[in-house]
C-alpha cells in the first residue's frame, strides 16, 4: 500500500463554474500523494459536458458520472464502493463540497493533525466565502436538544485558530481514515443530503473515534450552492426530520429525554419570540418521527448496542441551546439576517 495516499471526493450537480474552481483546488495542493474521484450526479448537458471536457481524462481524476441524481449520500457512497472498500489503495479519504475551494496546504494541514493526534477524523476550517474574516465551522458540535449545528458559525478567525478535539467533522471538508469505514459502515442513505455527515459524527462520536479540528486546513466555501435549488418549506421540514431521527437513534435514553425537557422550553421562548414558522417546522417534523417510530426504533436498538460511550459522557459533549440560540440571534441581528436558519 503507498502509505497515506488520500482520495479526495468532490460531487457536483447542475454546476460548473465552482465544481471546476473547486477541482483545480485540489489539484493545487502541496501534499502530492493524491487522486480525485469527481462524481457527476446526473447534471444537465450544458453543466456535464464541459466538466467532462477538462477532467475527464485527467491523470489524476478519476472521472465518474450518474446518469440519474441519485442524491448526496448515495453518490459519496459509490466513491466509497468504488474505490476504497475492499481496496488497498488509499489510506484516507477526503470530502470536499464543489462549492469549496480549498487552501493549497489543505491536505497536508490535516494529514499531520491526524498523524500527530492519531486522529481518524479530521475537520478542517471552514470559512465562509463571502466573509472571509468569519468562521463557518470548526467541526461540528451537539446541542443538549439533539440539534448537531457548525461549531463556531459567525465568530472570527481567531476565536478558532487552535488544533484540538471536537465533537464531529462537517462534511463538507474534512479528512477521514479508511480503517473508519471498515468499523462503521458508510453514510446512512436515509440521510440524503445534508445531514448524513451529522449522522455519521454522531456514530463515531458514540464508539469512541477520535476527531480533530485542524485550523490551518483552511476552505472557503460558498454554501447551500445545490440546497438552494430546491429549498422549500418541505426541505427545511426534511433537514429537521433528519435532525431529530439522527439523535433519536444515537442518543442514550436519558439523554433523549434530557432533550425532550430542553426542547419543550425551547418552543415556549419561541413562541414568545415569535418564531412561528421554526416553531411549525420542529413540531412537522416531530410528527413524522413519531409515524416512523417502528422502522427508527429497530435501527436505535443496534445503535446503542454498538455505542461504547457513557451516558455521562454524551451528555458532556453537549451545549446548552440557550446559550446557543442566544449567541445566535445576537449574531443574526448583529450581521441584520431575517432567517434563523441562515
Amino acid at each position: 500500500m503507498s502509505r497515506s495516499k488520500i482520495l479526495v471526493v468532490v460531487v457536483s450537480w447542475n454546476n460548473f463554474v465552482e465544481t471546476e474552481l473547486s477541482v483545480r483546488s485540489v489539484l493545487d495542493q502541496t501534499y502530492v500523494n493524491f487522486e480525485i474521484a469527481l462524481i457527476d450526479n446526473g447534471s444537465k448537458r450544458e453543466y456535464v459536458e464541459p466538466l467532462r471536457k477538462v477532467f475527464g481524462s485527467h491523470s489524476q481524476v478519476h472521472w465518474v458520472e450518474n446518469e440519474d441524481n441519485i442524491g448526496f449520500t448515495k453518490a459519496v457512497n459509490q466513491a466509497l464502493k468504488l474505490f476504497v472498500l475492499g481496496k488497498d489503495d488509499y489510506e484516507y479519504i477526503a470530502f470536499l463540497n464543489n462549492d469549496a475551494f480549498a487552501d493549497p496546504k489543505w491536505l497536508n494541514s490535516m494529514i499531520q493533525v491526524s498523524r500527530d493526534n492519531d486522529a481518524p477524523l479530521v475537520a478542517a476550517r471552514m470559512i465562509q466565502h463571502r466573509n472571509q474574516d468569519r468562521m463557518e465551522s470548526a467541526g461540528i458540535g451537539m446541542l443538549n436538544t439533539g440539534e448537531v449545528i457548525p461549531d463556531g458559525y459567525d465568530l472570527p478567525l481567531k476565536d478558532r485558530d487552535v488544533v484540538g478535539p471536537c465533537f464531529g467533522v462537517s462534511g463538507g471538508a474534512a479528512l477521514y481514515r479508511v480503517d473508519v469505514f471498515d468499523q462503521l459502515g458508510e453514510f446512512d442513505q436515509d440521510f440524503p443530503m445534508g445531514y448524513d455527515d451529522a449522522e455519521f459524527a454522531l456514530r463515531a462520536f458514540n464508539q469512541g473515534i477520535v476527531t480533530y479540528y485542524a485550523p490551518e486546513a483552511m476552505v472557503s466555501h460558498i454554501g447551500s450552492l445545490s440546497l438552494n435549488k430546491i429549498k422549500s418549506a418541505q426541505s427545511l421540514i426534511d433537514t429537521q426530520y433528519q435532525i431529530q431521527s439522527a439523535y433519536f437513534l444515537h442518543a442514550p435514553f436519558l439523554a433523549y429525554v434530557h432533550s425532550l425537557v430542553w426542547s419543550l422550553v425551547r418552543a415556549v421562548y419561541l413562541l414568545f419570540f415569535g418564531q412561528w414558522r421554526v416553531l411549525w417546522i420542529m413540531m412537522k417534523a416531530s410528527w413524522r418521527l413519531f409515524l416512523n417510530r417502528k422502522s427508527l426504533l429497530k435501527k436505535r436498538k443496534l445503535n446503542q448496542k454498538n455505542r461504547v460511550i457513557s451516558t455521562w459522557k454524551f451528555l458532556r459533549s453537549q451545549r446548552h441551546v440557550l446559550v446557543s440560540d442566544f449567541s445566535r440571534w445576537r449574531l443574526q441581528k448583529k450581521y441584520k439576517r431575517n432567517n434563523y436558519y441562515s
